[in-house]
């Protein structure tokens, strides 16, 4: 579930809803949202 950024973290996940980025971890059995940002923001600057 969701694309690795390894660049942001070895767990960092990505998907792309719609217009937004949602970057979270998954655990065992939860999901935790780190940030969600419009997909036109440029991610570089997070």
């Amino acid at each position: 579930m969701g694309e690795l950024q390894s660049k942001l973290g070895s767990d960092v996940r990505c998907n792309f809803v719609g217009r937004y980025v949602i970057f979270h971890r998954r655990h065992e059995d939860t999901v935790e949202i780190l940030r969600v940002v419009p997909g036109d923001r440029k991610i570089t600057k997070l």
